[in-house]
């Protein structure tokens, strides 16, 4: 009988921590789009000239630091937050964004917190750090604790700890953009400016990608994805940048009023074109939550009459040019649909999202399964990809093995399933204190404008919300820090309107910045040390392609670190280097590498089933079909794996279990192999006729 070709993947294999003297210019291959840091700089010495502002005058009175340092703070906060990271990739790694933007967070908030940590006198901090003590920071972290917490829980550590730095990284940004507003919160409307820049770029390079006019070879799949690498990544984000663009529409005179619609209207036709249905649904959400929110505190947010006059004249422009947005996307999806497609097809295709909606609610349910098994501690921080095909993959396309779902598209259900019930709660209740904080404003604000910023926030946060509950933001960098800017908005101008009378002391607030830079710099390392390693990931992938299996090991040998374990397809590095190893027919290698495979991923249906032919291969039946079985309670109807159980059995004399085995392959199968498979069990069996 025929054996099955073994697929998996070093010589080396011990892990080690990561070599961090590979030369900066192998691993920062990427583009940064500088065009608009300059624009937004030459706006930040200018803008006096080319505009004014309405209503932000109004919030000077609150709190402002206007001294040139500050000045340069927030100017580098913002420009790297927003005009720097959302446009920073690499070609050089698998995942082009996540993992390099990542890095560029942590060491844009270390150049801050330790800017800040200089200026601290014995006296006093130079910052309002007692805004630890609103609610949300101690909830903040009593989320992360549990999160860390859960780690105990996890298979792979190295998955949990990324995640955990990843939370704790965002605390930080939190804290640092809160922190900021608050010493000046004229710096929303800088934050507009340079939404509206960026929302402008990406949507500008989405149309000329839907168009085949430019930006065709940016690193992304699915049309319309500008630097997101994904259309409902991109829908996504510029979709969060609305809060901030409607802010600068109610509030700008001149070029900037105009750049803030023209950005509205690109942004409007590229979300149309893109179909993220989550995006849709969160805009319609969000737009009738506002409005309903509006309706009832209608008394709270009365303005004198040329306010009310102008904020709805405006609104109305901006509703009239977002909606002519998505009637043009209309027409050139179904003029594009038509050139390209008959009518039928184009009807036939229809149909498709509901089998994408189908499959989400499969996933959810198996998350809830999940959740009922590990209600209080949770499987572990960023083991939910590892722990889902225990649950079964029948009826998903994971059935066959090839295809490894990352996330539960919910992530709500993500957090509880990876946490427990404590840090799913304290991850609601970081939402309702900012819901609250909105609700305290618009009933207790004595400045309009604030009330309407509050409003503004609202239509963001919620509309975040309702893209959780579809889809994985918390996830990325980008739409992450997009809704920690509104967070911190919120929370700036709510202590603003009623301050805590006792400071934290200069020596407390200089250990608490210590604490942070210790946190951001070992963001920095391991962050560093995932790039480099997916960096070298995709090295060996092309060495195995010029069929250079050495070179392949060795690369992979470097990729595979304390810190990283398993590509963004949740595939083992080590199974990488065991198909080398195979391929050099170094058996009893591969062997091993197959082993530390499944301790990174012991659910992974490509390790067990290659493990179970390799154990076969190197005379150990009994742990063969021990690990075939592992794969049929995965997926039942595995063919490939169901045709080496029969093999085995075979070999080992038992042919009944053989039969059995090759009996339950699909009878309307094409693969000849089945067929020869039972005419060889049958004629041992005497079943023949």
């Amino acid at each position: 009988m025929q054996r099955p070709v073994i697929i998996g993947s070093g010589t080396d294999r011990k892990r080690h921590f990561p070599d961090f003297t590979s030369p900066l210019r192998e691993l920062f291959f990427f583009h940064l789009q500088f065009s608009g840091v300059f624009l937004y700089n030459l706006s930040a010495a200018f803008g006096k000239k080319f505009c004014t502002v309405s209503m932000v005058g109004n919030l000077t009175s609150m709190n402002s630091n206007n001294s040139p340092l500050s000045q340069i703070l927030r100017l580098f906060f913002i420009a790297g937050t927003i005009l720097v990271i959302p446009l920073a990739f690499t070609r050089a790694a698998i995942e082009p964004a996540l993992p390099l933007r990542f890095v560029l967070l942590a060491a844009l908030l270390l150049g801050v917190i330790t800017f800040i940590s200089f200026r601290f006198s014995p006296k006093k901090p130079p910052f309002d750090y007692a805004i630890l003590r609103r609610a949300i920071f101690p909830v903040f972290l009593i989320y992360l604790f549990f999160a860390a917490i859960s780690l105990v829980q996890g298979v792979n550590f190295a998955e949990g700890l990324f995640d955990l730095l990843k939370i704790a990284l965002y605390f930080i940004f939190l804290f640092t953009a809160t922190l900021l507003l608050v010493q000046d919160e004229t710096m929303l409307a800088e934050l507009s400016r340079a939404f509206a820049i960026l929302a402008a770029a990406l949507s500008f390079m989405g149309i000329c990608q839907y168009f085949g006019i430019a930006f065709s070879k940016l690193p992304g799949n699915y049309i319309v994805y500008a630097t997101m690498a994904n259309k409902n990544l991109l829908s996504e984000a510029i979709f969060l940048t609305f809060p901030f663009l409607l802010f600068g529409i109610l509030n700008f005179k001149g070029a900037w009023a105009l750049l803030s619609m023209m950005a509205m209207m690109l942004a409007g036709f590229v979300i149309g074109v893109a179909h993220t249905r989550a995006v849709w649904a969160a805009l319609a959400g969000a737009t009738l939550i506002t409005a309903a929110i509006a309706f009832i505190f209608a008394r709270q947010l009365s303005f004198p009459a040329k306010w009310k006059t102008q904020l709805l004249r405006r609104l109305s422009y901006a509703a009239i040019l977002f909606t002519l947005a998505l009637l043009l996307s209309a027409l050139a999806h179904f003029t594009r649909t038509m050139q390209s497609e008959s009518m039928s097809k184009a009807l036939a295709g229809a149909n498709l999202p509901v089998s994408s909606i189908d499959e989400r609610l499969r996933l959810w349910e198996k998350t809830l399964q999940m959740i009922a098994d590990h209600p209080i501690g949770g499987v572990g921080l960023g083991n939910w990809k590892i722990m889902l095909p225990r649950y079964g993959a029948a009826g998903l396309r994971s059935e066959s093995g090839e295809i490894h779902f990352v996330r539960p598209h919910n992530d709500f259900l993500w957090v509880f399933a990876e946490t427990g019930a404590f840090g799913f709660l304290s991850y609601l209740l970081i939402f309702g204190l900012v819901f609250y904080y909105a609700y305290r404003l618009l009933t207790q604000a004595k400045q309009p404008a604030a009330k309407i910023i509050a409003l503004l926030m609202i239509f963001g946060i919620s509309g975040y919300v309702l893209i959780a509950l579809a889809a994985f933001p918390r996830e990325r960098i980008v739409q992450s820090s997009f809704l920690l800017l509104m967070v911190a908005v919120v929370v700036s101008f709510y202590h603003a309107s009623g301050p805590l009378k006792k400071p934290i002391a200069s020596r407390a607030g200089l250990a608490v910045s210590f604490l942070f830079i210790v946190t951001l710099a070992a963001c920095l390392i391991v962050g560093y040390s995932r790039l480099v390693s997916e960096i070298q990931v995709k090295k060996s992938l092309t060495a195995r392609k010029a069929g250079q299996f050495e070179l392949e090991i060795s690369e992979l040998n470097k990729a595979e670190t304390a810190f990283y374990n398993l590509d963004p397809a949740v595939t083992p590095v080590a199974l990488f280097r065991a198909t080398a190893q195979v391929r050099m027919n170094r058996l009893d290698l591969a062997l091993q590498d197959f082993q530390q495979a499944l301790k990174a991923h012991p659910y992974n249906m490509v390790v067990l089933s290659n493990l179970g032919t390799a154990c076969q291969k190197t005379g150990q039946p009994e742990r063969a079909v021990e690990l075939f079985n592992k794969v049929l309670e995965i997926s039942p109807r595995h063919e490939h794996t169901l045709l080496n159980l029969a093999a085995v059995y075979f070999e080992m004399g038992k042919f009944s279990e053989a039969y059995q085995a090759i009996q339950r392959c699909d009878p309307d199968t094409w693969n000849p192999r089945v067929a020869e498979y039972r005419k060889k069990i049958e004629a041992r069996l005497n079943l023949q006729p």
